[in-house]
């Protein structure tokens, strides 16, 4: 069914576009949650990291629904359809170096994060057998941890498939060329959401060690 498969993979509405969204109010609720059952002990430089992760899943998700848009239908002034590529009340779109600054930007930064903290990080603490005490410092709480590991790893190799056809200029069905690049935000969403949760499981397992 062509229409199902188009709503379902490329409609604003569909699944991919709908479990991003829900990814990241998740990260944003896990992240305040965090906050307020830190211990008092716990150093004041994690507590502005939630902070700025809820932040910044806020912006990522308001740009995701356009602020509202998708779901409230309203029409883009003409003002700001001069300014935007895709004629939509969000920042990411807008044309020149400030949609770059917008868009671009954060998500190459969440990208490598993704790389260095969600692949590279776990792999080497783990081969050279490096632990971190919660009580020195806050590298024990913002590390990412293997939890992070998987979905870090399909979010940078998701676009993959394109490059590689692109490169030898492949010819393949349209089906088969998904909005990759939609799938990778939707997986960096993930990862916002299983890094923070990890966060609060260390905050948690911190409240109530093990006898």
């Amino acid at each position: 069914d062509p229409a199902a498969y188009i709503w379902f993979d490329r409609s604003e509405f569909g699944v991919i576009e709908n479990l991003t969204v829900f990814f990241l109010l998740l990260a944003i609720s896990v992240s305040l949650k965090t906050y307020r059952e830190a211990p008092a002990e716990l150093p004041h430089s994690v507590r502005l990291v939630l902070v700025l992760w809820a932040l910044g899943c806020l912006y990522f998700v308001g740009e995701e629904l356009s602020w509202g848009q998708h779901f409230m239908g309203w029409q883009t002034s003409d003002s700001w359809q001069v300014l935007n590529n895709q004629n939509e009340t969000n920042i990411h779109n807008i044309k020149g170096i400030a949609g770059k600054i917008a868009g671009q930007l954060p998500r190459n930064v969440l990208t490598l994060f993704a790389i260095g903290g969600g692949i590279v990080a776990p792999i080497v603490f783990r081969l050279a057998n490096i632990r971190f005490d919660p009580n020195e410092g806050c590298q024990y709480w913002l590390w990412p941890t293997a939890t992070c590991l998987p979905t870090a790893f399909l979010a940078v190799n998701v676009t993959a498939p394109r490059k590689i056809v692109k490169q030898f200029d492949l010819s393949l069905p349209s089906e088969l060329m998904t909005r990759l690049g939609e799938v990778k935000e939707c997986l960096l969403a993930l990862f916002l959401l299983l890094y923070v949760l990890s966060i609060l499981s260390r905050v948690r397992a911190s409240s109530n060690p093990s006898p």
